[in-house]
This record gives C-alpha cells, structure tokens and sequence, in this order.
C-alpha cells in the first residue's frame, strides 16, 4: 500500500481558541480536499468536530491530546469546532491531500 503524505492546501488554514465552550471555524478554502491535519497547539486535551456548515463540539467528539497533530477524513465538512473538557488550546487546522 503506497501512502501519499499530506499536502496542505497552504494559505487555508483556520485557528480555533479553544475553551471550556465550543469555538467554531469555517474553512476559508480547499473545499474538494479530502483531509484535515489538526494540530492541538496546547497543554489540556482538545476536541474537535468537523461538519458542514457551523459545529458544535462536545467532549464525546474526537479527543487530540496536547501537542499532536492528528490527520482526519475531512469530506465535504467546511467547519471545525472545537473545546476543552478544562484548560484551553489553540487549534490549528489545514486541510489538505494525504496522510
């Protein structure tokens, strides 16, 4: 199996403030890309949710421990929510091609 690895669709990155409340973000491009790297920028676990059209996490969403980057199937999703069970983040998130 040959893996592509990840391609950002650079200037089309988004940072979310995450906190004990939901922050969400819309894509500013890269609509037709497959995937999303997100990076949890902080010291405290972050969740995120990606969906079309404005989101809103919870903490049963998908769970980025502190200083990761995750890549996740991005679809026709063109918002990331994300919050914090405590603490705060700063999340970053790029989509882009590839893993």
């Amino acid at each position: 199996m040959i893996t592509q690895p990840f391609s950002p669709c650079f200037g089309a990155g988004v940072t979310i403030a995450a906190t004990t409340t939901s922050a969400n973000q819309a894509f500013t491009a890269g609509g037709p890309l497959q995937n999303v790297a997100v990076t949890n920028a902080g010291t405290a676990v972050a969740f995120v949710r990606l969906g079309v059209g404005a989101q809103t996490a919870t903490t049963a969403d998908m769970a980025i421990a502190p200083n990761a980057t995750v890549i996740l199937t991005k679809g026709l999703a063109d918002n990331i929510a994300a919050i914090c069970a405590s603490g705060t983040a700063t999340i970053y998130a790029i989509p882009g091609e590839g893993h």
